[in-house]
């Protein structure tokens, strides 16, 4: 009966985390769309580029260390998913990371081969609309914060980019 329950429960938990990405990760004003939940190899999931990066690829150790704790100590780490951009190339698609980098790094550093993780596509975005809902979500869910030196950066690339 209580494993029963245990499996109800999980399901109604994925259920719900999976209407919170629909709405949290559909926004029109980004160009951005929701497709699916999905189980991928962390090995298929390609580095984020730089030009869409908001806070940068800097691990932050202490924030690391602090994620790969509590992953360990988790029941479900996938209620919080990171999110992966689903691009089409050729008949192929390709998966790369858009955000979660830290968790993305806590998870390969534990040993994950496999992760669950929300897709998105985004079309005929511009460079600053990926990186205002990079900034959105990062708000939403703030892991490792920005350091001086990367909202420099950031500053800096949009000037250079205008």
């Amino acid at each position: 009966m209580f494993k029963l329950l245990k499996m109800k429960l999980k399901e109604a938990l994925f259920n719900f985390s999976k209407e919170r990405a629909r709405k949290r990760l559909t926004k029109p004003e980004f160009n951005s769309k929701y497709i699916d939940t999905k189980r991928l190899a962390i090995r298929n999931i390609k580095k984020m580029p730089k030009q869409e990066q908001v806070r940068t690829d800097l691990i932050i150790p202490t924030k690391l260390a602090q994620l790969i704790i509590w992953l360990k100590s988790s029941i479900n780490y996938s209620l919080e998913r990171i999110v992966v951009k689903r691009v089409k190339q050729g008949s192929k698609y390709i998966y790369i990371l858009f955000d979660g980098h830290h968790r993305f790094t806590a998870l390969t550093k534990i040993g994950y081969t496999h992760i669950v993780v929300d897709l998105i596509e985004i079309d005929n975005a511009t460079r600053q609309q990926v990186k205002d809902f990079k900034y959105v979500l990062n708000q939403e869910y703030p892991k490792a914060g920005n350091s001086v030196n990367d909202i420099i950066g950031i500053i800096r690339d949009d000037i250079e980019e205008q």
